[in-house]
């Protein structure tokens, strides 16, 4: 592949704090199983994967203000009543970074905060790795390059149904890599699983679990 066939698109799921890498990114996923049902404690964290830094990485990055190029679903008004709506914003936001305003692919899992049970949240910020500099970050950022991402739910990937407390969704990402020079990625698919849980039929919906396929 050469050099405008990457994406640099590197995020990591953490399922029962087993580090996944390539979540959005690698290549399609086959997706081919639902999660399993979480236990009362939320099933994993997600975030992105780490790497062997020298001491002259060690110098951290800022973030610059502003909200990502490709845009910020969580951020937006979504009904927490829907399922669909909630598991929808959190599989696009985790693949939506803007190396502009990111230090990395982390910046993109934060920002599906207001989707998240609130255990489940601590459990993502308290994982925070340290960012990664190198790689196929770096060449994003030579590009001052963006994801773009479009999304549609697959019920064929297996999921349980949903109960009145419980709700599951698979979510086929198509995410494009873009850079402000003009600069191309190549496309990837991935399929992102949701578990979502609420405490009642009345209350809005949470996400206890992120998973890549």
């Amino acid at each position: 592949m050469n050099k405008a066939g990457k994406t640099g698109r590197a995020v990591a799921i953490a399922v029962g704090l087993t580090v996944l890498a390539g979540a959005c990114s690698g290549g399609s996923s086959d997706g081919d199983a639902a999660p399993a049902a979480a236990s009362s404690q939320p099933a994993g964290t997600a975030v992105p994967s780490t790497a062997a830094q020298s001491p002259a990485d060690s110098a951290v990055p800022t973030r610059k203000p502003g909200p990502p190029a490709g845009g910020n679903p969580a951020a937006a008004q979504v009904d927490g009543k829907n399922a669909d709506a909630v598991s929808e914003a959190a599989a696009l936001t985790m693949c939506l970074v803007d190396t502009d305003t990111d230090i990395s692919d982390y910046d993109a899992m934060l920002r599906t905060a207001p989707l998240l049970d609130r255990d489940y949240l601590a459990k993502l910020r308290a994982e925070q790795p340290r960012p990664v500099q190198g790689g196929d970050w770096a060449e994003m950022a030579g590009h001052h390059a963006y994801t773009t991402a479009t999304a549609h739910v697959s019920p064929e990937l297996g999921q349980p149904p949903d109960n009145a407390l419980e709700a599951y969704r698979g979510w086929i990402v198509d995410v494009t890599t873009q850079g402000r020079d003009g600069w191309r990625g190549e496309p990837q698919t991935v399929v992102v699983f949701v578990f979502l849980r609420r405490d009642a039929a009345d209350q809005p919906w949470r996400i206890v679990e992120l998973r890549q396929g």
